[in-house]
């Protein structure tokens, strides 16, 4: 399969989906960019610029991953993640809380590293890497801020950059904590959407940050087979069941899946 014929079975698989979907996909063979400029909510794709920028300030020697956060009943906030269900082990590592944040996408978690490593820091960095669309303007699970229409916000294009820094050399990360940056993404327990048809020892790996709210669901993911790989940035909006977004995005993994496995290898 070529680049050009896994465009043309993404955009069938869009115009006969009941919800609004952008995508932002890059790979050595050349981009594929659908809608890609489009704003949404982030939900909590916006977890990765957090993660990126806790590893960037760890570099600098601002930030102490193994500093110990204990974490008080005021601080838990519920939706996704485990810490707010937990009667007792309210100590972690700040390492602890960030592959929380993504494996599990804890919210209680993300909170923490969020005020942590600050608002404007990450918005200073999503201008430095002219994400311009991308704007982290409340906390997880605030239900005043969304009732006042406040919100992050951020584009599949913007998320495909986010994803570049953890899979390519840069200069934002060094390597050591791009390589343990992916490791985290590797644990990803949710993996219905994009992954949702890939399967045990297919030889395919997905490196995948998801993210939800209602009419919402966006998944983003690095992916692997062999020396191949594919940076894409899928959101989506509109809607009117989640299940359905689902289905729409795993679709989209699917020929992801595909895509990859056609490709010859040239001895």
């Amino acid at each position: 399969m070529e680049l050009k014929d896994l465009k043309a079975k993404l955009i069938d698989i869009i115009n006969n989906c009941f919800g609004e979907v952008s995508i932002a996909l890059s790979s050595d063979e050349g981009d594929i960019l659908i809608n890609e400029h489009v704003r949404m909510k982030a939900a909590s794709v916006i977890k990765l610029p957090i993660l990126i920028e806790s590893f960037r300030l760890y570099e600098q020697g601002k930030l102490d991953l193994e500093r110990i956060v204990e974490i008080n009943n005021l601080q838990k906030v519920a939706g996704t993640g485990v810490i707010h269900y937990l009667t007792e082990s309210n100590s972690y590592s700040f390492r602890n809380l960030l592959e929380l944040m993504m494996i599990v996408s804890d919210n209680t978690a993300s909170n923490i590293a969020l005020n942590t490593v600050g608002m404007d820091g990450i918005n200073s960095l999503s201008e430095q890497l002219n994400c311009i669309n991308t704007k982290v303007e409340r906390n997880f699970m605030d239900a005043d801020a969304v009732a006042r229409g406040v919100e992050n916000s951020t584009t599949a294009y913007d998320m495909l950059q986010y994803l570049k820094i953890v899979g390519k050399s840069n200069e934002i990360v060094h390597d050591d904590s791009r390589l343990e940056m992916m490791n985290i993404l590797a644990k990803q327990q949710f993996t219905q959407k994009l992954p949702g048809y890939n399967y045990l020892n297919s030889g395919i790996h997905f490196y995948n940050k998801t993210g939800e709210l209602p009419g919402f669901e966006h998944d983003i993911s690095m992916i692997k087979k062999d020396e191949d790989v594919i940076f894409i940035a899928v959101l989506s909006q509109g809607w009117s069941d989640n299940f359905s977004g689902k289905m729409c995005l795993a679709e989209i993994g699917k020929e992801m899946i595909h895509y990859l496995n056609s490709k010859v290898k040239i001895a």
